[in-house]
């Protein structure tokens, strides 16, 4: 069922009934504020957000209820919708005078991708007295909804139901590859609750035109990645090929191509499951991902060795915030240099027909080469998806895994995760240097703030590493 939400701003009640009637006429459920300072009020609670597909605004608004209308207090309103609400429409209402000067003032603020060709311009003008003309704009807004809407979508094994936004971004991607039916398989997804599909696409005659794996994300686009994913072998990699958005609750989905016919699964749900080739896939993966031939050893302070990771403000911000103590940034330190993923956890692995495939390689980066092989056996634990996440791991536990007191474990799975952390803990205060950094990290996301056992966990091996340093 086609669902639109629209914002109105306006304080003139006469103009609001006709202009709530009219979106309400297109199938629009409208919330209408007379203020700016009411709809100001409405964003910090939570009562306005990032799925509204339009906002209509009067330019002369007054701030408050009994203050004198004026454009200036329109025109700032107008600004913070711009900057809070990228991926949204904005339609402006103003006065026969300033209507063509406001046109060109706005000029070149941008459009939003609907599909194919077409694009919306993110802010349109309209003359007040002209209401006709805006509610043609706005019925080509709801006729492309509409369009999008009417996409088959089937969906299996889900992790969580898709938003709104979602569900559409999906539909958007179907007719991206011109193709009526999609089909969406979930899979692990990432620890900021980026929503990751096993996604095709059907054509009028029946036929998967598309096999890919569609991540779902509130980040900004990066470029290419073109250093894990262009020195990997072929096999093991799965290139971003394409990047959608607009008009979806300010998300993207970035694609990643799979070939069409082969079975696709990631490694953390082998790996959840106990089963040996998750351990097979790790080796080959270590394989593909080569030896110590393209390390560069050099000595470099604890803040610098950090920073690929965490950028030091930033750092210092979260030691507070969570009551950890933080290593002295001249602190030196032996590192060995490396091109690294920068996101190594399972979910993020594929494995496709029985070989390891790499994905989201967006935050790769030249640091310690132990930086992948820690956010991999870390993330075993606390990522979302992963079935050891509530089992309760100790704290001491992990630290001799890490510090080599104990070799195996009873799941194959950690022992050889942790086994990759070992080979490479050349020098025990780079080690710790990044386990900190990347429990740092850790603590500024919600799926770790949220759950009382990880972030126990995380805050216990980041002050036994700050300790260690």
């Amino acid at each position: 069922m086609l669902s639109l939400e629209a914002i109105l701003v306006e304080d003139d009640a006469d103009q609001a009934a006709r202009t709530v009637d009219e979106l309400v006429q297109l199938g629009f459920v409208v919330k209408h504020f007379f203020t700016a300072t009411d709809f100001a009020a409405a964003v910090a609670a939570g009562d306005v957000t990032s799925e509204t597909d339009l906002f209509v605004l009067d330019r002369k608004l007054p701030q408050t209820l009994g203050a004198e209308p004026d454009n200036s207090v329109g025109d700032e309103l107008l600004e913070a919708v711009i900057s809070t609400f990228p991926d949204s429409l904005i339609t402006v209402l103003s006065g026969y005078s300033d209507r063509d000067h406001l046109r060109e003032a706005l000029r070149g603020r941008g459009q939003i991708h609907a599909h194919g060709p077409r694009q919306f311009d993110r802010v349109e003008v309209f003359q007040k007295s002209d209401l006709p003309d805006a509610v043609a704009y706005f019925r080509s807004i709801r006729d492309w909804a509409q369009e999008v809407e009417n996409v088959e979508l089937v969906t299996v094994d889900l992790l969580r139901p898709l938003s709104k936004g979602e569900r559409r971004l999906l539909k958007k991607l179907v007719l991206a590859m011109n193709c009526v039916k999609g089909s969406a398989r979930g899979m692990a997804g990432g620890l900021t609750g980026d929503v990751v599909l096993e996604f095709s696409a059907e054509n009028t005659r029946g036929i998967s035109t598309a096999h890919v794996v569609a991540k779902l994300t509130r980040r900004s686009v990066a470029q290419m990645p073109s250093g894990v994913i262009a020195t990997a072998p072929r096999i093991n990699v799965a290139p971003r090929t394409g990047t959608l958005s607009g008009l979806c609750g300010g998300l993207r989905v970035n694609t990643y191509q799979i070939a069409a016919g082969t079975t696709v699964t990631s490694l953390m749900e082998l790996s959840a499951r106990g089963d040996s080739s998750a351990v097979d896939a790790l080796d080959l993966l270590l394989e593909a991902l080569g030896t110590d031939a393209t390390i560069n050893i050099d000595r470099v302070s604890f803040k610098d060795l950090i920073e690929p990771l965490l950028d030091w403000d930033w750092a210092q911000l979260l030691s507070v915030r969570n009551t950890i103590p933080l290593p002295d940034q001249g602190t030196w330190i032996a590192r060995h240099l490396a091109l690294q993923h920068g996101d190594l956890h399972a979910g993020n692995v594929l494995v496709v027909d029985a070989v390891p495939v790499l994905i989201d390689a967006d935050d790769e980066v030249l640091a310690s080469w132990l930086l992948d092989p820690v956010l991999l056996l870390l993330g075993t634990f606390v990522h979302p998806d992963s079935a050891v996440r509530d089992v309760g791991v100790l704290p001491a536990d992990v630290i001799a895994l890490l510090s080599g007191e104990v070799s195996q474990v009873d799941s194959p799975w950690i022992t050889s995760t942790a086994g990759w952390v070992r080979s490479r803990a050349i020098e025990p205060r780079e080690l710790w240097a990044v386990v900190y950094a990347v429990c740092l990290r850790y603590l500024s996301l919600d799926s770790i703030q949220s759950h009382q056992p990880s972030k126990d966990l995380v805050e216990a091996l980041a002050r036994h590493a700050a300790a260690s340093i």
